[in-house]
């Protein structure tokens, strides 16, 4: 995902280790799943989130948005 052009998140998922599959509740949101049954995959990392699949990225998909300010997001 970016941001005003700049990448601020990104996930790899060639490979999940099985020992660490009870992260992938945290990479999906298991609420809305279980709730509502809808799948959707969060756009930034929870903390302690033990998945290897996150990119190097500083705000790990967390942004700022300014009231009546539009921000381009891809």
């Amino acid at each position: 995902m970016s941001v005003d052009g700049a990448q601020v998140y990104s996930a790899h998922l060639d490979d999940i280790d099985f020992a660490k599959q009870r992260y992938c509740n945290a990479y999906m949101d298991f609420g809305m799943y279980t709730g509502n049954s809808m799948k959707y995959n969060r756009l930034y990392k929870l903390p302690n989130n033990g998945l290897r699949i996150y990119g190097n990225e500083m705000a790990q998909g967390r942004i700022t948005v300014e009231p009546g300010k539009i921000t381009p997001c891809r």
